[in-house]
């Protein structure tokens, strides 16, 4: 499941792309499979519900392939519905408490949109999905792609800076204790 795509694009039209699969007995490679798709994967008029859109957009990035029209990412709504779970936890729940087959992904992908849109309106978390989350997809999908400058100089002195102040932190700790801690453990 983690490294396939899977999307689906309603409730009849599904897709996995199995990556670690060997499709040359097909005469497929995945540029080509991707190449075959890129004009539905761009198309913002053909909405699309994917497991995590962020990985997604990094799997087609090397291949020149843009994540246009997705609509809805389970993964994250998944989260944001319980808390600390992934949404992948979610699909695999479903999958064998409705008894998906693995393969049956992308009908479990369809299934969870409809049950997690619900607990994101009933847990009043549709407004911060939508509003925040969702758009932030996009927006930390670039930050990982571009990345960020740094000041070396400006990092080193905030890590002595850090440094000292966490060693006067340990001390006072240590004194309160009445001699050496193992903070770590």
């Amino acid at each position: 499941i983690k490294n396939d795509l899977h999307f689906a694009f309603d409730e009849e039209l599904e897709s996995v792309v199995k990556l670690e699969q060997d499709n040359s007995l097909l005469g497929l490679n995945l540029a080509q499979i991707l190449y075959n798709l890129k004009p539905i994967l761009e198309d913002e008029n053909i909405k699309k519900t994917c497991l995590d859109i962020k990985a997604l957009k990094h799997i087609l990035l090397p291949y020149g392939v843009k994540l246009c029209g997705a609509d809805f990412d389970v993964s994250l709504a998944g989260y944001l519905t319980s808390g600390s779970k992934k949404g992948l936890d979610k699909i695999e729940f479903y999958l064998s408490r409705y008894e998906f087959d693995s393969e049956d992904i992308c009908c479990c992908l369809n299934y969870s949109k409809k049950v997690l849109f619900e607990e994101l309106k009933t847990e009043q978390l549709d407004s911060l999905y939508y509003s925040l989350e969702f758009p932030l997809i996009d927006v930390l999908f670039q930050m990982e792609v571009d990345g960020f400058k740094v000041n070396r100089k400006l990092l080193k002195e905030f890590i002595g800076d850090y440094k000292a102040e966490i060693d006067k932190i340990l001390d006072e700790i240590k004194a309160l204790g009445g001699g050496d801690i193992n903070i770590n453990s």
